[in-house]
């Protein structure tokens, strides 16, 4: 990749995505911080409170709480600023990048899915087999088309109510979860399926990541050509 800067901010990440310490909601955390980073100063200045609502988080709290783990797994750094009206500068630690992925030595077991990765903390030991058998299958429903109160609607709810259990099967369930737990399918028309995303980020990440895997997904139960993603309050009003 040409681009040395964006070569070690996805570096960054890649640690993120496969430290067994960082939930799903770090690495959307992390991502927003990675996105806001400035060329010049290396540093993202934004307000928590304007993080929480680009990843979707109900309370600035959660956040915090992310930033504290994300720093004490050394997947970021803060900036202390003084003052009420001053804001704290965040950043991913380019300088660590090796411009080798994370997945590049991979030795996969049942156990361990990213085992022997050099650089990155194994922290199975952390999370019992049993506690992460548990959290695979506590996944909230997403996904799930809108009761429409038309007979096209009812029919459209039955036909795409697989689409949130077969997109888990095609991406994963965890990276499902994260991305797409407050997505909603608003309609089917002409085939264009719409579907809602919480915030702006949220939205662009989809589109940017997903569409082709949606649009392969959605194909296959109903006759999906084009999929729109839009904001949850523009498809309410829709």
């Amino acid at each position: 990749m040409s681009d040395r800067w964006t070569a070690c901010k996805l570096w960054c990440l890649d640690q993120v995505l496969v430290d067994r310490g960082a939930t799903d909601f770090d690495f959307r955390v992390a991502y927003f911080i990675g996105h806001r980073m400035d060329r010049a100063s290396g540093e993202a200045r934004v307000r928590q409170e304007d993080i929480a609502k680009a990843v979707g988080a109900k309370q600035r709290r959660s956040v915090q709480r992310s930033i504290e783990r994300l720093c004490g797994l050394g997947h970021l750094e803060v900036k202390q600023v003084t003052g009420r009206s001053n804001v704290n500068g965040y950043r991913l630690p380019l300088e660590k990048a090796s411009f080798k992925t994370p997945f590049d030595d991979q030795n996969v077991s049942a156990e361990t899915p990213f085992g022997g990765i050099k650089g990155v903390p194994n922290n199975d030991k952390r999370r019992p087999k049993q506690q992460e058998k548990a959290s695979r299958h506590s996944h909230t429903p997403f996904l799930l088309p809108l009761n429409l109160p038309t007979p096209r609607g009812a029919a459209l709810a039955d036909v795409l109510a697989p689409l949130g259990e077969k997109l888990a099967a095609r991406i994963g369930a965890d990276k499902a979860q994260s991305w797409f737990n407050r997505s909603e399918v608003v309609d089917l028309v002409d085939g264009v399926l719409t579907i809602t995303a919480p915030t702006k980020f949220m939205r662009d990440y989809i589109i940017a990541h997903f569409d082709p895997v949606l649009i392969e997904v959605s194909a296959k139960l109903a006759p999906v050509t084009r999929v729109e993603i839009v904001i949850a309050s523009q498809g309410a009003a829709a």
